[in-house]
């Protein structure tokens, strides 16, 4: 299923646990191109999406996902 959004926002230690190693590939079928968080899990940075270039992962020092007003309308 394709998403209308390329650009995910997240939060911190982004692509950490038991199925890390799908997350890149997940993201990058669903029509995701990059990925901001605070930080990364290390095994996302570099056995996964660097490895796989699915995802560009890109770095914030302020949790752009605090800051962000969601929308909760389902018209969107």
């Amino acid at each position: 299923m394709k998403t209308k959004y390329s650009i995910i926002i997240v939060g911190d230690n982004f692509g950490c646990g038991s199925s890390r190693e799908h997350v890149p590939v997940v993201l990058g079928v669903s029509g995701a191109v990059a990925v901001v968080a605070e930080s990364y899990a290390h095994i996302f940075l570099t056995a996964n999406s660097v490895a796989t270039r699915e995802i560009y992962p890109l770095e914030s020092e302020t949790r752009i996902s605090r800051i962000l007003k969601l929308n909760n309308n389902n018209n969107n």
